[in-house]
């Protein structure tokens, strides 16, 4: 997944906002896996 660098902010700020799209998509993974799948929700599995 290609993440843009905002000019108009610092690098911390940058990597802090690619941090929280990375965890709000891991959150949104395992939501769907408790659903569907409770039994495999948390086995570990490549990303990719």
């Amino acid at each position: 997944m290609p993440y843009r660098f905002f000019i108009d902010s610092t690098v911390e700020a940058n990597i802090q906002h690619i941090l929280h799209e990375q965890l709000e998509k891991a959150i949104q993974e395992l939501s769907e896996g408790i659903r569907e799948t409770p039994e495999q929700a948390f086995t570990v599995r490549a990303s990719g």
